[in-house]
């Protein structure tokens, strides 16, 4: 599997020509009693799904958010949040960066550590909620495993921050100010099946 790193947003006026798939990648900081954090969606051209082929990116949208903790309601979690989303930056055409597909995600949610992902033996399933329900949305882990370095922990605690890997990709609509119709997987390994 391929972990997309968070990119920072340079505003370079990236026209968003025939947009397709989109892949949320998340960071998730403790914050006092709360959360905060960002999503970056990293959007591509319709040709991007059949080999994952960076040539294919276009532009991307950063979004930011705080969150209070709420009931970890969602299958296996240890820990869950609610969060507001709100645009920070793109580089993308104004009507894509208006999407609403965007600012979507009211809640964040980890399972408890498993046997697969990035990090295997260290990774957590992540969830998040779209609006109408939680769903698998792909790995967690704490990012001191992106640096090499062992995290006091693994499963989340509320004291260090986390990285959250899709191992989905939303299908944009050709509309671009209608919201994600569907995903597929990007990652046979992924948790939840993709």
């Amino acid at each position: 599997m391929r972990t997309l790193p968070l990119l920072a947003l340079a505003l370079g006026g990236c026209a968003s020509s025939d947009p397709t798939w989109a892949l949320d990648v998340g960071f998730v900081v403790p914050e006092g009693s709360g959360v905060t954090g960002s999503v970056t969606w990293q959007v591509y051209r319709k040709a991007w799904q059949r080999k994952f082929a960076d040539r294919h990116y276009l532009c991307a949208v950063l979004t930011t958010f705080d969150g209070t903790p709420t009931t970890p309601d969602c299958p296996d979690c240890v820990a869950a949040m609610e969060v507001t989303l709100a645009v920070e930056d793109s580089d993308c055409d104004d009507a894509l960066t208006a999407n609403p597909t965007f600012v979507s995600i009211t809640r964040i949610g980890f399972g408890p550590v498993g046997a697969g992902g990035p990090y295997p033996g260290e990774s957590s399933t992540g969830y998040v909620d779209y609006g109408p329900g939680w769903e698998v949305h792909g790995w967690a882990y704490p990012d001191r495993l992106t640096q090499g370095e062992t995290p006091d922990t693994l499963e989340w605690d509320g004291t260090q921050p986390f990285s959250m890997a899709p191992t989905f990709a939303w299908q944009l609509g050709d509309d671009p100010g209608t919201a994600a119709m569907s995903r597929f997987g990007v990652d046979d390994d992924a948790p939840g099946g993709a």
